[in-house]
């Protein structure tokens, strides 16, 4: 069975069929449109350039006049020119992109309505505190009140020795995550016979597992090696940035291998045409983009705080707990918001995959004792990876900002355990992939006697 998609555009019906209806149309959301650009690009630029207007509610009002035309820009455009058209069709991928932005600006409309929802809060109920809490330096840029440039970790001892063993311990677990994961990759990309979309997203889930632990590992080797336990905030910043892209990343990724195997599992016949090549990367684009979606948030909320706090944090890499302890600046709405967005993920993503293996499980009871061994087996390596994945993320991020001492190995797990389990319960198990690393080493062999 072909591997493709046979639909390539989408015929959208409109409004109405009748062709004097849709001039009649035309000409009505026309100037609609073009008054909520004018409408709302006059406020963009009185706000910009007026400086009686330098409040936080007018501060709030450009960026949500902002949003409002971007989002309105996402439909109505090719509303209005679809109007004259005979045929109002749109591209799969346009339809995608569109499905995209639509969602991206109206929920970025959603949170700045409760942002200034939190404004008029504070500016009624606590009028002598509302230039301290909404001041525009804080929401502006972190670098105008900021006098913290560079942060100590205080990783997990404070004791040279100590830290030694913990340098050689985790640099070897480190070397063990990538020769595993990467000798997954390529034995994926080299490999004729691991062509399924199980294998697809595997060699994915590894290349993401080496960044995801590429970002704090190296660095805590190097700090205990060279006794240089200090990093730039903008350094902080960038580590918060990329933990979690790749870690929100991760989660969609081991969501969307669930559905891959309820498919496979419980729609055999309909496999190879639900979970083609095309759905297979748009998946794995969606995860990319889910993952960037929830970083950007976490990072934009922790950039704008104001650091004049204690230097020190007791941590071995910056995250977005202990950074909000260093602000000098009232983090409750923060807090609520990073909780909201690392907690909602993290639910509905187990939710998700609860639900699909449930589902998996009652659908074996129909099959054979074989087919039920092979599909336990498979479902129970899935199972392994987002429990020692999604238990200790839960624990550090679906909870009020706060910090614990045990934070710090809760948080190995997550960071180096899994990535170095990942390559054992997903691929060493794994008779495919097993013979297939066989013979890409053997083929090295050969040719190296060669």
């Amino acid at each position: 069975m072909a591997r493709k998609n046979n639909v390539t555009e989408l015929i959208l019906t409109g409004l109405f069929q009748d062709p004097q209806v849709q001039r009649v149309c035309f000409v009505l959301f026309l100037p609609v449109y073009l008054a909520t650009i004018v409408g709302n690009g006059l406020i963009v630029l009185t706000v910009a350039i007026s400086k009686s207007l330098n409040s936080p509610m007018y501060f709030f009002l450009s960026y949500l006049s902002l949003v409002e035309i971007s989002y309105s820009s996402t439909v109505v455009p090719k509303f209005i020119r679809d109007l004259l058209a005979k045929i109002k069709t749109i591209s799969l991928e346009g339809c995608m992109a569109q499905i995209f932005f639509f969602h991206f600006f109206g929920v970025a409309e959603i949170l700045l309505l409760v942002v200034m929802a939190y404004d008029r809060y504070v500016a009624i109920c606590k009028p002598l505190q509302y230039t301290t809490i909404m001041s525009r330096c804080q929401l502006y840029i972190m670098a105008v009140t900021s006098n913290v440039t560079q942060i100590i970790l205080l990783g997990f001892s404070q004791n040279r020795d100590v830290q030694k063993i913990i340098s050689a311990i985790f640099l070897l677990m480190y070397t063990a995550i990538v020769l595993g994961n990467g000798l997954i990759v390529v034995t994926i990309l080299a490999s004729k016979g691991l062509t399924s979309p199980m294998y697809f997203f595997l060699g994915y889930l590894s290349f993401v597992e080496i960044c995801y632990c590429s970002v704090t590992v190296p660095k805590l080797i190097l700090d205990s090696f060279m006794d240089t336990e200090v990093i730039s905030v903008k350094g902080c910043i960038s580590q918060i940035f990329f933990l979690h892209f790749f870690g929100g990343t991760e989660i969609f990724l081991l969501t969307v291998m669930a559905y891959d195997r309820y498919v496979a599992i419980c729609k055999p016949l309909h496999y190879t045409t639900v979970m083609n090549q095309r759905v297979c990367s748009l998946l794995v684009g969606a995860a990319w983009g889910g993952g960037l979606l929830h970083s950007a948030g976490q990072t934009f909320l922790i950039f704008q705080l104001p650091f004049c706090g204690s230097k020190a944090l007791d941590h071995y890499f910056c995250d977005v707990h202990p950074v909000l302890k260093m602000a000098c600046s009232d983090t409750f709405l923060i807090g609520v918001l990073i909780i909201a967005n690392g907690g909602s993920i993290s639910v509905i993503s187990f939710v998700v995959l609860l639900t699909s293996y449930v589902v998996i499980l009652h659908s074996l009871r129909s099959q054979s004792s074989e087919g039920r061994r092979k599909a336990l087996s498979t479902c129970a390596s899935h199972v392994a990876v987002v429990g020692l994945f999604f238990i200790p993320c839960s624990f550090v991020y679906m909870r009020p900002c706060v910090t614990f001492p045990a934070d710090k190995i809760v948080a190995v797990f997550y960071t180096v355990v899994t990535p170095l389990l990942n390559p054992v319960i997903y691929s060493f198990r794994s008779a495919e992939v097993k013979n297939a690393m066989r013979r890409l080493i053997g083929e090295k062999v050969i040719r190296g006697e060669k």
